[in-house]
């Protein structure tokens, strides 16, 4: 069988489709018919990482019915078995479709921050923005750990999405994502030795935030009130979703796939502790019966996680029913994206600035434009000037967070900064570094905006 082949375009974009078989290698231009393949057995073609393509084909040059996908792009070639149906085809063609119709995963992780909560362990995964077509990152497992990586990400289905991690030890790492919504889900870790043996090592819920997070335990405040928020709740290794809406309703979205409606209230007891009262709802499903009703009460151990303890709802004269104990489990809850005022707090980004950090230590941060800077020392009369890559988020009205690492360095070596600022652009910091992963010294002092 032979056919022909059509790319189908969106005025901005250009496709290249190969058709690869027999050792035949032939490219196909925008909108223009190919030549006859004979014996084709795979498509390859250049993708944009977070769209979404749908490879089609025709008997007739007029009807359009689609063979496979989505095919989700990562910014790399795609490259498939041909599906057995396109034999019968006269023609095939590529059609961009929207990626977001298709689920709520996404692979869009520079300047986000990753936070796994590993059975009440909170692990983030700091993502800066691609540097000249490479991709670091910072696992941070706690206050003395934090370990340097390289990272691709890789989205398979809808709600599936695989971020592999190369650490600088020769070690790797793979989190599996399943969204829940487009900042919320379940994960689960895979780490790799050198010898290439991989067994899964933890899991639970994650939530996806822009920019960083306050991770200091004084900074683990609830939100002041839960409408309009989602938060993923995880209970011995299975997870559900409560979107909490503005009219005193919830809707519970349960690992089976069944979804439930309930009355809420909700109450902040302390910035980390707060209850959820669920009354009783109804379900999805026909035919099931009313709901019964929970209490949660939740305790944060940062700004986006926590632990719980659901009960549920005391019998009518007080009390519960005998051998009654709580279920605990963890949650996520997403934060909403800082807006800086530059004017009177963090600046939104510090292209261009240069900061002159006042410690133990002395040097002189410049950064550029690409994700890349200088850090300036004078040791002894000597000037010496290491290049590094950073990550800068604010995080509140009048703090931010910044990363450094060190691409030349011999050492898998972070640089952590809380900046906490004064109108006038200077401030005082507290810092840590690590070197090999382990915490090798804390400081602080104060810091100017320089040049």
């Amino acid at each position: 069988m032979s056919y022909s082949l059509l790319c189908a375009m969106n005025p901005r974009l250009l496709i290249v489709l190969l058709l690869v078989g027999a050792g035949v290698v032939r490219s196909l231009a925008q909108g223009a018919p190919g030549p006859d393949i004979k014996g084709a057995t795979e498509y390859e073609f250049p993708t944009t990482d977070g769209a979404a393509y749908l490879l089609e084909g025709t008997v007739n040059g007029q009807t359009w019915t689609t063979l496979a996908g989505p095919i989700f792009g990562d910014g790399k070639a795609a490259r498939a078995l041909l599906p057995p149906a396109a034999a019968g085809q006269r023609q095939l063609r590529l059609r961009p479709v929207s990626a977001a119709t298709y689920g709520a995963a996404t692979t869009q992780l520079g300047g986000k921050t990753l936070v796994l909560n590993d059975h009440g362990r909170a692990r983030q995964l700091i993502f800066f923005p691609s540097n000249q077509g490479r991709r670091r990152g910072v696992l941070k497992t706690d206050a003395t750990h934090a370990r340097v990586f390289e990272w691709q990400v890789r989205r398979t289905t809808g709600n599936f999405v695989t971020v592999d991690l190369t650490f600088f030890d020769g070690t790797s790492s793979r989190v599996e994502l399943t969204f829940s919504n487009g900042l919320l889900g379940a994960y689960q870790m895979r780490d790799q030795n050198t010898a290439g043996i991989a067994q899964v090592t933890e899991g639970g819920g994650f939530s996806l935030h822009t920019g960083r997070i306050r991770d200091e335990s004084h900074e683990a405040v609830l939100p002041s009130t839960l409408a309009g928020q989602s938060v993923l709740f995880e209970e011995s290794g299975t997870v559900s979703r409560y979107d909490f809406g503005t009219a005193g309703l919830v809707i519970l979205h349960r690992p089976d796939g069944s979804i439930e409606s309930h009355p809420y209230q909700y109450s902040r007891n302390a910035p980390g502790q707060a209850e959820v009262r669920v009354g009783p709802g109804t379900s999805s499903e026909p035919g099931q019966p009313d709901q019964p009703g929970h209490v949660i009460a939740l305790s944060a151990n940062s700004q986006a996680t926590g632990s719980s303890e659901r009960m549920p709802l005391p019998l009518p004269g007080g009390g519960f029913p005998p051998g009654t104990l709580p279920k605990t489990g963890t949650f996520n809850v997403p934060t909403a994206p800082v807006v800086a005022n530059s004017t009177t707090g963090p600046p939104k980004s510090l292209t261009g600035k240069t900061l002159q950090i006042n410690g133990d230590e002395p040097v002189t941060l410049t950064f550029n434009g690409d994700g890349t800077g200088t850090a300036t020392r004078t040791d002894n009369g000597s000037v010496e000037v290491t290049p590094f890559t950073f990550d800068y988020s604010p995080t509140d009205d009048d703090e931010a967070s910044l990363t450094l690492t060190f691409p030349g360095a011999l050492t898998d070596r972070v640089e952590d900064y809380d900046l906490e600022f004064s109108p006038n652009g200077a401030g005082s910091f507290r810092g840590s570094t690590y070197e090999g992963g382990e915490l090798s010294r804390s400081t602080s002092g104060t810091f100017d905006p320089a040049g």
